[in-house]
């Protein structure tokens, strides 16, 4: 058997178990778990907490001609967490701070 035989014959045994759990996950992944296991910034491809990430790379790797692996996005490290922001809470770095907008006064004064 030559070494690309031997190859082609690890990715095929590799990539049956693989399938099989791909499955597994879509069938869990039901309603109130629907969407459960899908990429976050914290969950992104190239990180141990991404359950499809063993499956992905193998198949970047077969669709590319052996010759390219799994890569994060650009800016996957440094999410977007503006939409985060509350009035008065600052979120990270200057950029990310919202101004508090103070109450109008209020027309009635009490007196002693």
């Amino acid at each position: 058997m030559s070494p690309i035989q031997r190859e082609r014959g690890l990715i095929a045994d590799a990539m049956k178990p693989l399938e099989e759990l791909e499955v597994e996950i879509l069938r869990a992944e039901r309603p109130p778990f629907d969407k459960w296991y899908r990429k976050t910034w914290i969950r992104r491809e190239t990180k141990a907490s991404n359950v499809h990430r063993s499956y992905e790379q193998l198949r970047v790797f077969l669709t590319s001609g052996r010759r390219s692996k799994l890569a994060e996005p650009e800016g996957a490290a440094r999410p977007d967490l503006s939409r985060f922001c509350l009035p008065g809470n600052n979120c990270s770095g200057r950029s990310m701070a919202t101004p508090v907008k103070k109450p109008p006064a209020s027309p009635l004064r009490l007196t002693a």
